[in-house]
C-alpha cells in the first residue's frame, strides 16, 4: 500500500480511482443541515461562484466524495460516520445518511476537544470521521487525484489529533478520481 507524510508520520493512502469526478457542482453548506433535513434539501450557496467536485453515481446524480467515504466506514462496521467541513465551522457536519448530526452525537465532542487545542479553529480537521465500538476513531482526508495536496494546517491538525487520541486514531488519506 502507498503511504504519504501526514503531519509527523506516514499514513496509508486508500485509492478510489473508479470514483468519477464531476466538477463545478454547486456548493451546499452543511451548516444548514438538521437531523430532519438532508443534503438534497439544501440550496446551493452561490450557484454562480461556489462549486465543488462530486462523484458521479450510477443513476446519473452526483454526491460529495465524503458521503461515499463515510458510507464505506459504515459498511465496514463503524458505529457512526460523518462528513465534516472544517471551513464551515463546528456546525458543518453531515452523517453518512446525508442528514445533519444531532447535538449529542460523538462527532461534536471530538470537534470541541479539537477546538480546545487549536485556538478555537477547526482548520485542517479531516473530511471524514468514523467511530468504532472498540474505541477507535478513523479519520480520512480526501484528495482529488492530481489536483489536491495536503496543506500546512492539515499537517498541524494531524499532529494535534495524534496528541488528543493517541493509539485510538486511525488516520489516512483517501485519493479519489484519476489523472
Amino acid at each position: 500500500m502507498t503511504t504519504i507524510a501526514y503531519g509527523n508520520h506516514h499514513v496509508d493512502v486508500t485509492e478510489r480511482p473508479q470514483w468519477r469526478p464531476i466538477q463545478r457542482c454547486p456548493y451546499k453548506s452543511l451548516r444548514g443541515l438538521t437531523p430532519d433535513t438532508t443534503w438534497f434539501d439544501l440550496e446551493p450557496m452561490k450557484p454562480d461562484s461556489m462549486w465543488e467536485t462530486h462523484v458521479l453515481q450510477p443513476l446519473g446524480h452526483t454526491l460529495p466524495p465524503g458521503v461515499l467515504a463515510a458510507q464505506e466506514f459504515l459498511n465496514c462496521g463503524a458505529r457512526h460516520a460523518y462528513v465534516v467541513e472544517a471551513w464551515d465551522g463546528p456546525n458543518g457536519v453531515m452523517r453518512a445518511d446525508l442528514h445533519g448530526a444531532t447535538a449529542d452525537e460523538p462527532i461534536h465532542g471530538l470537534i470541541q476537544q479539537f477546538l480546545a487545542v487549536s485556538e478555537g479553529r477547526l482548520g485542517g480537521f479531516p473530511d471524514v470521521v468514523a467511530f468504532w465500538d472498540d474505541g477507535r476513531i478513523s479519520m480520512q482526508e480526501l484528495k482529488l487525484q492530481g489536483r489536491d495536496l495536503l496543506k500546512a494546517n492539515q499537517h498541524a491538525a494531524a499532529n494535534r489529533l495524534r496528541g488528543l487520541l493517541g493509539n485510538r486514531l486511525d488516520l489516512n488519506i483517501l485519493m479519489w478520481g484519476h489523472d
